[in-house]
């Protein structure tokens, strides 16, 4: 009994000093890992689950960080209590349930008068549409779904800038365009990349094949690995159409079980390897 408690007593008379010095270091730990934390910061702003995920793991990628907001009115709210240096982006969805994009980048604009450049992401990319975004103030369009190279090269423009050059009437595509070149030369290399690795040899009689647009050349070498999509979510759809297609697969839309079944009994048995099929769908 009297050594254990000649134990217990060197165990609380002598760590003391060491106890302190460890409490000390703790919290400088902490503090360098705060500061190493990314300062590029984005609100995203999307109401499709899938779709704000995908964003924010891809800012995660490019060493950003991000908070999401579901609708215009919840990235307002947001916006209101944070300090005006919070955030660097807003990346806007247009259709939205409780408030869309174009109501909420309005009051962004006009009332709240915060000068932080807002992306609209939206699956129409018709001009009344980009028109509408650059009447409200915009500063950038994409169509979804938004790849991980045109959101790199968004980053990379605003962290290169010291200020944001926010000119009265200029350009909705100052910031985007030339990501929207950039895609296209890129998506063009790769077409010509599969070309190139199939090597196709045409006979005598198929030598007007090499004066024919690239377009028919990529429908030559169509992949024959077909998918059937069923999804009613746009967002959701097109990604998984880019995904396929970047696998060197062909893809067929359903947005419902219903049309699934048409598609499927209009076609012949052999038509698709694989439906993918989403699981709350209407009709």
């Amino acid at each position: 009994g009297t050594e254990l408690k000649l134990q217990t007593l060197s165990i609380e008379d002598q760590p003391m000093v060491e106890d302190e010095n460890a409490l000390r270091v703790a919290p400088a730990k902490q503090d360098i890992h705060h500061n190493a934390k990314p300062k590029f910061s984005v609100l995203v702003v999307e109401d499709t689950n899938a779709a704000a995920k995908l964003l924010c793991m891809m800012l995660k990628k490019l060493d950003c960080s991000s908070n999401r907001a579901e609708n215009g009115k919840e990235a307002l709210d947001i916006l209101r209590d944070a300090s005006s240096a919070k955030f660097n982006l807003i990346l806007m969805d247009l259709r939205m349930p409780v408030m869309d994009g174009l109501e909420a980048t309005r009051i962004i604009k006009n009332e709240l008068k915060l000068n932080i450049p807002v992306i609209a992401l939206t699956g129409e990319s018709s001009l009344e549409t980009k028109q509408k975004c650059e009447a409200i103030g915009f500063d950038g369009f994409y169509t979804k779904p938004l790849r991980r190279i045109q959101l790199k090269d968004l980053v990379e423009k605003l962290n290169s800038l010291t200020a944001y050059p926010k000119t009265v009437g200029g350009s909705l595509d100052t910031l985007t365009k030339s990501n929207e070149s950039l895609n296209e030369e890129n998506a063009t290399n790769q077409n010509f990349k599969i070309l190139k690795s199939n090597a196709l040899t045409p006979s005598s009689g198929d030598q007007q094949m090499i004066d024919v647009d690239k377009n028919a050349l990529n429908r030559t070498v169509a992949p024959k690995f077909s998918v059937l999509i069923v999804e009613d979510t746009n967002a959701a759809a097109k990604l998984l159409y880019m995904m396929l297609k970047n696998n060197d697969c062909v893809s067929t839309r359903a947005e419902n079980g219903k049309e699934a079944l048409d598609i499927l009994r209009d076609s012949s048995p052999d038509k698709f390897d694989l439906i993918l099929m989403d699981l709350r769908m209407p009709v």
